[in-house]
């Protein structure tokens, strides 16, 4: 399949989306579906294939390209929103691994051996890994901040929270309808496991 479904209006092409789906199932055999919508690509594939200018960039399931992308370009391309990408610096402060961004100090849950103190690297963080609210108490306290409200938007069942934090701007997305006036200073949390770093000069990922 080339495409199929660009041309079709956003209801019919989720609605046929699920036929194809329910089509392969069916029928149990191997497809090759080629497309730019990254929907079509996580929803559709049991392995996804990601080129770019022609050559692969990485090849796995949906949920390891989400989760583990290989470089930068991979991890911003998959996810909508996509990762929240920062320029930062690896630092060990008083025995603790780190990344520095700005005026923003996040630890590392471990150690990076391959990079020197005072490497400059490239932080990720997936927007749906930054807790906002009630959900903050679940995450430990040394990956607790305080962030400004820029924008905040509701999308039915989930809402888009964008941030200013230590001089960084970041979008979170959270289950449920947060209301959230513009300059309003609110607690957020990352999920430790889920910060990335990548070489700035690669932009591969370090995992």
């Amino acid at each position: 399949f080339d495409e199929p479904l660009s041309n079709l209006d956003a209801q019919l092409r989720t609605q046929m989306r699920m036929e194809l789906r329910k089509m392969h199932e069916q029928l149990s055999t191997t497809t090759i579906y080629v497309t730019h919508d990254q929907i079509e690509a996580m929803t559709l594939a049991d392995r996804i294939v990601i080129l770019k200018d022609g050559t692969i960039q990485q090849v796995g399931s949906p949920i390891d390209i989400f989760e583990r992308p290989g470089n930068v370009f991979v991890a911003q391309f998959i996810g909508n929103p996509p990762m929240n990408i920062m320029e930062g610096t690896y630092s060990i402060i008083d025995g603790i691994p780190s990344v520095t961004m700005d005026s923003l100090v996040v630890p590392l849950p471990k150690a990076k051996p391959e990079l020197a103190d005072g490497a400059p690297v490239i932080v990720g963080i997936r927007p749906d890994a930054i807790k906002v609210g009630g959900a903050v108490n679940r995450v430990p306290e040394q990956w607790r901040f305080k962030g400004k409200v820029v924008v905040a938007e509701i999308l039915g069942g989930q809402s888009h929270l964008e941030y200013e934090i230590g001089g960084n701007s970041m979008i979170a997305e959270v289950e449920g309808r947060v209301m959230a006036a513009s300059g309003k200073m609110m607690d957020i949390g990352f999920e430790p496991d889920r910060i990335i770093l990548f070489d700035p000069e690669t932009t591969n990922s370090l995992l």
